[in-house]
């Protein structure tokens, strides 16, 4: 897990529907943050964005708003040209309970994002809007609202 991950600023927030029924936020550090925010393509080498995936649940406080419930897994990608040549230039990782799932899972990354994302260098797409260009945020935003799990690796509160 990279060092710091729960400090970078939120590229943003995505569900993911039907089985998984998740919400995700993506985090990323200084370099992926930087390229962002000049709307740079490819990332540059050094990037690194972190996805935190939670169960969505319906919020006890306020029945028509739903909230981050148990976390789910924590993924991770790193831009490395050189290393990770085969597959875009991005090395992908994905932890459960902060322990990494076994290679075969991690080969099935690659042929997702470029199959959905490949025309944005494999990462999220961040919808340009007026002032400010990119909306992002502090993780830490979303301290109150996540549920702790028993593993301190992916434990948020």
């Amino acid at each position: 897990m990279p060092d710091g991950y729960r400090g970078w600023e939120l590229v943003g927030p995505s569900q993911e529907t039907g089985t998984l029924d998740e919400l995700r936020a993506v985090v990323g550090n200084p370099a992926s943050i930087a390229a962002y925010r000049s709307n740079t393509l490819p990332f540059p080498d050094g990037a690194i964005l972190v996805k935190l995936a939670f169960k969505r649940v319906q919020s006890g406080e306020y029945p028509q708003a739903f909230v981050p419930g148990p976390a789910t897994t924590v993924q991770v990608m790193v831009k490395d040209s050189r290393r990770y040549a085969s597959t875009g230039g991005w090395g992908f990782g994905r932890f459960i309970n902060g322990v990494p799932v076994d290679e075969a899972q991690h080969r099935t990354c690659f042929a997702c994002h470029q199959a959905h994302v490949q025309s944005h260098d494999s990462s999220l797409r961040v919808t340009r809007r007026s002032e400010p260009k990119y909306r992002l945020y502090r993780i830490a935003a979303l301290a109150d609202s996540v549920t702790t799990t028993t593993d301190p690796q992916i434990s948020h509160t």
